[in-house]
């Protein structure tokens, strides 16, 4: 690792790397229980939605039975009695606001034109055989709703009608009016979902017949402004009744059965979706409250594991300086546990490793002071050595010196006995000159003598001085063999050393 390249600890990137991990898999576990609630909160709304819009139906196929059944009773009673026309008066009358369904109770209109009432109605016809109610109610001898018109009161209205055999011989019709505002109180009182609304269209040609703006009633949902209303007539004319979102409301159709009737329901998807929506937002909260708790569990658990290892780092950084004085402590059982026994193996085969060198250098210094000493006696036969060097140089001067006197009597000799054969008389004098002279070369090869014999024990004391030079050698070079396989093995040992530091590190 270069000095400017600045060290990540291990807790840092295991919290880099696991918290945005956790991060991700709680939106996503959000992300996903929000869709799968959507979900199912989508199919339980249009379930109950086409719950409530076929019990709607039910209910109002229910209740245009139930006065259907009413109607029809009425007629049937009064084919079956024959009764005269003030018998028949008093019959429409007692069904004057006798329910408030049909408040105006029913009426008869012959071909001729006539109009039977009960007295106190206010319903009036100039030309009954041309209402929607008459024609309509010729083409069937039960009674039957007819299709949406406007009465002559401008009111919109829906009539059950049917063909009267009263046994008069008159072509009659029986017909009763319900009004379409009583019929959207009627359908929208049968509503079950809440927030859930609900009109009735007529199948065939698209009016509304009920709805809970009762401007909206007996005009066709084509002519009904808004793209939802253009949304349902598109449906309305393809006769396709499925469920579907038309303009962010969740629409159901369903056909009102015995009639020609297609009653709608349907709820803003935003009111469907708003315990979504809710359900979001707390599990937003939610989430963001365990990131939180997780984020301080992980952090704290992570500090936890890497413990042991930032003790081992601070171990291995101590004995990378050099102090193997450091002590592992391990504890657990796992691979971090297993790295700190084989660390504090490693410093014990150290502390071993240096107690074993400091012997050796204990052992090295002792053997230098030996050298020293040998070294010294070296130095002081060499200084000896010198000195008889200098005596026999001395003496070989001397002897030097002696010869050339010899040489020099020898001459004056030769010059004497020359002198001699001229001068016989001068003999006597010469000779003992010569005897003198000779007594004195004896002395001085005495004195040679002498100084051969010291040179000869000089010389012997030399061949000692040198004997014990080389034995010294022999041992310095010993003691170096030795010092070189001490330092070969303290080589080794480190290079071992270095290698179990890299293995650790």
């Amino acid at each position: 690792m270069g000095q400017n390249e600045r060290m990540v600890s291990i807790r840092t990137k295991l919290l880099g790397t696991i918290l945005p991990v956790v991060i991700v898999i709680v939106f996503l576990l959000v992300g996903i229980s929000y869709i799968i609630s959507r979900n199912i909160l989508t199919e339980y709304s249009q379930s109950l939605l086409t719950s409530s819009v076929e019990s709607q139906a039910n209910e109002i196929e229910s209740w245009l039975d139930e006065n259907l059944s009413a109607f029809q009773i009425v007629k049937q009673t009064i084919e079956g009695t024959e009764l005269n026309d003030e018998q028949l008066q008093g019959m429409l009358n007692q069904y004057y606001k006798f329910n408030d369904n049909y408040p105006e109770g029913l009426y008869i209109a012959d071909e001729n034109g006539r109009l039977m009432v009960a007295e106190g109605s206010k319903k009036t016809e100039s030309d009954p055989t041309s209402s929607v109610w008459y024609r309509e109610g010729l083409t069937r001898l039960n009674m039957g709703f007819t299709s949406a018109y406007t009465n002559s009161d401008g009111k919109a209205t829906i009539s059950a009608s049917g063909i009267l055999n009263d046994g008069s011989g008159l072509m009659k019709v029986i017909s009763a009016d319900l009004s379409l505002q009583r019929i959207s109180i009627i359908v929208n009182s049968f509503v079950q979902m809440n927030d859930a609304q609900t009109f009735l269209v007529d199948a065939g040609t698209g009016t509304i017949l009920a709805h809970r703006d009762n401007s909206l009633i007996s005009k066709k949902l084509s002519s009904a402004s808004g793209s939802f209303m253009a949304g349902v007539e598109k449906k309305r004319a393809s006769h396709d009744y499925s469920m579907e979102e038309i303009e962010g409301n969740m629409t159901a159709l369903t056909e009102v059965a015995g009639t020609n009737w297609l009653l709608v329901s349907y709820i803003p998807t935003s009111v469907v979706y708003s315990d979504v929506n809710r359900i979001r937002t707390t599990m937003i909260v939610i989430g963001v409250i365990s990131l939180a708790l997780l984020g301080i569990l992980i952090a704290r658990v992570v500090t936890v594991v890497i413990k042991p290892v930032k003790e081992l780092t601070g171990a291995i950084t101590s004995m990378t300086d050099g102090d193997f004085t450091v002590n592992v402590n391990t504890r657990s059982n796992d691979e971090i546990g297993l790295m700190g026994k084989c660390v504090e193996k490693f410093v014990d085969s150290m502390r071993g490793m240096i107690a074993s060198i400091h012997s050796v250098s204990d052992t090295l210094h002792a053997q230098a002071d030996n050298s020293n000493t040998v070294s010294e006696e070296m130095y002081e036969a060499s200084r000896t050595q010198s000195r008889s060097m200098k005596e026999l140089n001395t003496t070989v001067e001397q002897l030097s010196l002696s010869v050339n006197e010899i040489a020099h009597s020898a001459t004056t000799l030769a010059m004497v006995v020359t002198e001699a054969k001229e001068d016989g008389g001068k003999v006597q004098d010469k000779m003992v000159e010569t005897v003198d002279v000779s007594k004195k070369g004896k002395a001085d090869m005495q004195h040679v003598g002498d100084a051969m014999q010291s040179i000869n024990e000089s010389v012997m004391r030399l061949q000692e001085a040198i004997d014990r030079v080389g034995s010294a050698s022999k041992e310095i070079t010993n003691i170096t063999g030795v010092i070189s396989s001490i330092a070969d093995e303290t080589n080794l040992l480190s290079l071992n050393a270095s290698i179990e530091a890299a293995r650790a590190g």
